[in-house]
């Protein structure tokens, strides 16, 4: 039965991360303002998932200390998730799913910068492939009637660069003995606070209704995702929790080609075949280390 719950929850938040791209360009397909994304599904997920924590038997008030550290996160994510927005609704939803999926590598890269982690063979060759892959994908993704502005795609790098800054900073800074849903409470409120100023300035106007209803079936599935990912880091630990990239790496390139009837040349292919690589060597390295 634990093998048959293990493989349902890497499933689950393999598809909810394969499908963030794709809804992210749905809702700004149906108008939705970047920054009414982040105020509704920000408020949405917060109360959601402070209602889930008060359900698990949650101290009933989150201390100070708590607050503050999601204050952080919310700024620091506040910036890549308004990138991934953005850079959703302007590059093929397959293309911008396999920048996405090069987050582990910029997180080994600012780790070793920083002198957290020390240098391992496996993790440097997928290093080094999982950018191998972006420099391909860069450097085929201007012709062949893709619709991906080279430049464009250079630039939508920093979301991922971006997303392992606030990593790093969630890691560092955890408090001890934090509720882990505490943490996605927090961090939600905040971000969706952050945004009601730049929501009221440059873009007061009320959207459909059809948009709000995207948002609110992102904030559900962002959700369940929050809920998949902790039950499955407490559960089975980070190494299994990670393996869940195997799922939403090819699910992004599909569903932009399901989806949004996307042309995949040979070449896309191909940096899905070394992104999965490098995946696969960055986990069979964390297998080692773990079992060190």
């Amino acid at each position: 039965m634990r093998g048959i719950a293990e493989t349902a929850g890497l499933s689950a938040l393999g598809l909810f991360w394969g499908l963030s791209p794709a809804m992210s360009r749905l809702m700004g397909d149906a108008g939705l303002p970047v920054s009414h994304v982040l105020v509704v599904t920000g408020f949405a997920v917060g109360i959601g998932l402070e209602l889930l924590r008060r359900l698990q038997g949650g101290h009933a008030i989150i201390p100070a200390r708590v607050w503050l550290y999601g204050l952080g996160c919310g700024v620091l994510i506040n910036i890549p998730f308004t990138g991934s927005l953005y850079f959703a609704r302007v590059l093929p939803v397959a293309t911008y799913a396999l920048v996405l999926s090069t987050a582990p590598f910029f997180s080994y890269a600012l780790s070793l910068v920083t002198g957290r982690e020390r240098p391992e063979p496996l993790r440097l060759c997928a290093l080094v492939t999982g950018f191998s892959a972006s420099g391909l994908l860069i450097l085929t993704r201007a012709d062949g009637g893709i619709g991906a502005d080279v430049w464009l795609l250079v630039a939508c790098f920093c979301v991922p660069a971006l997303y392992a800054v606030y990593h790093f900073y969630a890691s560092v800074m955890w408090p001890v003995g934090m509720e882990p849903l505490a943490a996605g409470v927090t961090e939600s409120f905040a971000s969706a606070a952050l945004a009601v100023p730049f929501l009221l300035l440059f873009a007061p106007a009320i959207a459909g209704t059809t948009a709000y209803g995207l948002a609110m079936i992102a904030s559900l599935m962002w959700i369940a995702e929050r809920v998949a990912f902790f039950w499955l880091l407490r559960r089975s630990g980070p190494v299994v929790t990670m393996q869940a990239v195997y799922i939403s790496t090819p699910g992004g390139v599909i569903a932009g080609a399901m989806i949004f009837n996307e042309p995949a040349d040979a070449w896309l292919f191909v940096s899905l075949g070394l992104i999965l690589l490098a995946l696969w060597l960055n986990l069979q390295a964390m297998r080692k280390i773990a079992a060190a």
